[in-house]
């Protein structure tokens, strides 16, 4: 059989309807039947009142007049009760929105339904959020990705909340100029004969992204981290001039550097060392912040529960979480993380005071984190060659390793002459020693903060460690 509840619902209300008219008009003539009004008779001259007399069935009528009564003021109140179930309970909330950005400024869309806050994740004061309210802009102060939360309740308490990723960059028409304050190439031995190390080191400003063209048919490389100051190590194997040129683009705006490199020829009594170097592992970064959480509350008198859940950054998860100064209103506040540490709660109790409760925004608890992402390394292994001459020092400069996290490097260091390998080892390395030239010879290998310092000696001479 087809459900057809519009049909259903329409019928039930007719009898609700007619059922209440039916109790009403019933009234006075039930109370005719049952002898509650008086009659009265003509006759003769004037008029008597005759009281009403019972009959034996009476008692029976009134059991049945009575019962009927019941059963109609019953069906009435059944209908009745989920009509008005359904219209005076509100319906749950719903924390719904859409935003778009524009250089640094998000516009947020309603989408919502109930009364809430904005928290738009940069530490600005929370922004009340009404349904009639169609959108609201935010600008943030400088690019970045920011936490934006919506929390929304009705007048029963009910609450629900939505945490999304804001993204803004700066906007290409009012994007400041970049400018290379310092683009040099600093030679990382005293030797510039070929094989030649140099270390090329850039100063930037007001830059989104840089672009480096280390020369020959070494790929372009960007940069869109630590902007301010990069480093980069170049080993140019072959004589004559070299070009590196470095680009700083800021929206639509660019500015460009380069700078020579002369590298001599090489000598003829050299040996070439090259070191390759790979990194692998697990990079760990680390954030660290403040979260001001809104608690939302129902504005009366009395101790209230508070429990709140503060979501870890995409990818990432919280190692320390810390509450700051809080309102004395608040009793047996604390912060736990969750086992899976995607998520900080903080629970406890409050009594509203009466600021509090005068206040259009709810109170805020502060919560200090500490959140961390670990990422694979995977960069490609990065190769340095030095002019080794017996008996002087040669230096390779090694490439800096990441800050953070348990990355493994290996080392491989091979001593050439020409075309023909003469010595390969990982370093550290327990066999340190060669032949070249019908004579043995010793190498001596050490680290000096991001150096390798190599010398070579011949076998049985007693040397310093390199660089002392």
């Amino acid at each position: 059989m087809e459900n057809r509840p519009s049909s259903v619902y329409l019928h039930s209300e007719s009898l609700a309807m007619a059922g209440l008219q039916l109790a009403s008009t019933a009234t006075p003539f039930l109370r005719y039947l049952l002898g509650t009004q008086n009659r009265t008779r003509h006759g003769g001259s004037g008029m008597t009142q005759e009281k009403p007399k019972e009959g034996k069935g009476m008692g029976w009528f009134k059991t049945i007049v009575g019962a009927l009564t019941g059963l109609i003021s019953g069906a009435v109140m059944m209908y009745v009760s989920p009509l008005v179930d359904s219209v005076v309970k509100p319906a749950k909330p719903l924390a719904n929105f859409a935003v778009e950005t524009d250089g640094l400024t998000a516009t947020f869309h309603n989408r919502y339904a109930g009364e809430g806050w904005w928290d738009f994740g940069d530490g600005s004061p929370l922004e009340p959020a009404t349904p009639d309210q169609a959108s609201i802009s935010h600008t943030y102060q400088k690019p970045g990705t920011y936490p934006t939360r919506l929390i929304v309740r009705n007048f029963v308490g009910d609450e629900h909340e939505r945490s999304v990723s804001v993204n803004v960059t700066v906007s290409s028409n009012v994007a400041a100029t970049p400018s290379i304050t310092q683009f040099e190439a600093i030679p990382v031995s005293a030797d510039r004969s070929a094989p030649a190390s140099f270390r090329i080191v850039a100063q930037c400003k007001d830059a989104e992204r840089l672009l480096w063209d280390l020369g020959g048919d070494r790929p372009l490389e960007v940069a869109a981290d630590s902007l301010t100051r990069q480093e980069r190590l170049v080993t140019f194997a072959t004589a004559g001039q070299h070009v590196v040129q470095l680009t700083a683009l800021s929206g639509n705006q660019a500015v460009k550097r380069h700078v020579v490199i002369e590298v001599a020829p090489p000598r003829q009594d050299t040996l070439i060392a090259r070191l390759r170097v790979t990194d692998r592992g697990q990079k760990v970064e680390r954030w660290q912040g403040t979260e001001m959480v809104p608690i939302a509350m129902k504005r009366q008198s009395g101790a209230q529960k508070v429990e709140r859940r503060i979501a870890a950054r995409t990818g990432s998860v919280i190692t320390k979480a810390e509450l700051g100064n809080v309102d004395p209103a608040f009793k047996n506040l604390k912060v736990q993380i969750t086992p899976d540490r995607r998520f900080a709660i903080v629970s406890g109790d409050v009594a509203m005071s009466s600021e509090m409760m005068k206040s259009p925004n709810p109170p805020t608890v502060p919560v200090a984190l500490v959140q961390e992402r670990q990422t694979t390394l995977n960069a490609p292994p990065a190769e340095m060659t030095a002019a080794v001459s017996p008996g002087s020092l040669a230096i390779l400069p090694m490439p800096a390793s990441a800050d953070n996290g348990a990355v493994q490097r290996q080392m491989i260091l091979e001593i050439r002459d020409g075309s023909r390998a003469l010595w390969q080892e990982t370093l550290p390395s327990k066999n340190n020693s060669l032949y070249w030239r019908n004579q043995r010879w010793l190498v001596q290998v050490s680290a000096h903060g991001n150096d390798l310092r190599l010398q070579l000696v011949p076998a049985g001479t007693a040397v310093s460690t390199p660089g002392n």
